[in-house]
């Protein structure tokens, strides 16, 4: 990953840490750690408190999260178990339409009615 700041997860924890202010959080791309350090549970729960936004897609592909080697599924439950309250969301190319493409959310509410 040449023209990087940072490369991985551990640096990232400790410039946050060095900061040491509340504002500032880390954007926990799934897809970049998977491809990078892979281990993702065990990456949600050592940065769990440093930790503000997840983000995640397929691997590899960058395509809908079914389509890829992560179970998304036991990462949200990982999550859950962990008592995480952040932000969740996807950034990917959808194979498809985009609302076929969100179709693998239904099971997690994404697309009912209030």
């Amino acid at each position: 990953t040449p023209g990087y700041f940072l490369t991985r997860t551990a640096q990232t924890r400790r410039l946050i840490q060095s900061i040491g202010r509340d504002n500032v959080r880390l954007q926990y791309d799934l897809y970049h750690r998977q491809i990078m350090e892979g281990n993702l549970a065990r990456g949600i729960a050592d940065n769990l408190d440093v930790i503000g936004h997840i983000q995640f897609s397929s691997v590899p592909g960058r395509h809908e999260p079914q389509y890829g080697e992560v179970n998304l599924a036991y990462l949200f439950d990982v999550c859950d178990h962990l008592g995480y309250d952040g932000w969740i969301g996807c950034e990917y190319r959808p194979m498809t339409t985009a609302a076929e493409g969100l179709g693998w959310g239904r099971p997690y509410g994404l697309g009912r009615n209030p």
